[in-house]
């Protein structure tokens, strides 16, 4: 009779075993996938980081190159005054006539001048619109991925709870198949004694 039992517990022993053996392989395996989860998260923010470094360098270097050309036309728009300048001062016969030529002269330069600063606030406004696009591009892909880690962490506290029940029933389980062994041995104890 306590051989039969011995073997009884030997074999619920060993299916318990198997069971936690299985339920550890399970844990590692969704450990191992949350962590792919994260380094999968983390690569796409690097990469995010990365475009937006890319997107305020590009950013800068038209910016400068706007400057550059309000420099250049402040230059030219130098020029060509101190040329009128110039020509007034050694044209003194027929002055009027001049002036005359003269004031045609820097209505046109002004004109120029008032379309060339109007194409660049055009171009300054596409840039703004091109940047706010990219902003919120950026800002999209943020909460994507702050949604992502917040399906994340909720599923890792799934597992963990999941884990924990699974646990606290094969320690119940065994409580219980120990009470039993207990209850045969005094038995057949007492069976032997009588």
């Amino acid at each position: 009779g306590l051989s039969s039992l011995r073997d009884s517990l030997s074999a619920e022993i060993t299916d318990l075993n198997v069971d936690l053996d299985g339920l550890r392989d399970r844990v590692s395996s969704e450990t191992k996938h949350a962590e792919d989860s994260r380094v999968r998260v983390a690569a796409e923010l690097a990469e995010l980081r990365a475009g937006f470094g890319s997107l305020r360098e590009s950013v800068s270097s038209e910016v400068a190159d706007a400057k550059v050309g309000l420099d250049t036309l402040r230059d030219s728009l130098s020029t060509e005054i101190a040329d009128s300048k110039g020509g007034l001062s050694s044209l003194r016969e027929g002055m009027f006539a001049e002036i005359a030529d003269s004031k045609a002269g820097l209505s046109s330069l002004r004109d120029s001048l008032s379309a060339e600063i109007t194409d660049l606030n055009v171009d300054l406004d596409g840039l703004r619109d091109r940047v706010s696009s990219e902003t919120k591009h950026a800002e999209d892909s943020r909460v994507r991925v702050a949604a992502e880690l917040a399906e994340l962490r909720a599923g890792f506290g799934s597992l963990r709870e999941s884990v924990s029940s699974e646990v606290a029933d094969a320690k119940v389980g065994l409580d219980t198949l120990r009470d039993s062994l207990s209850t045969e041995i005094a038995d057949s104890k007492a069976g032997l004694s009588s």
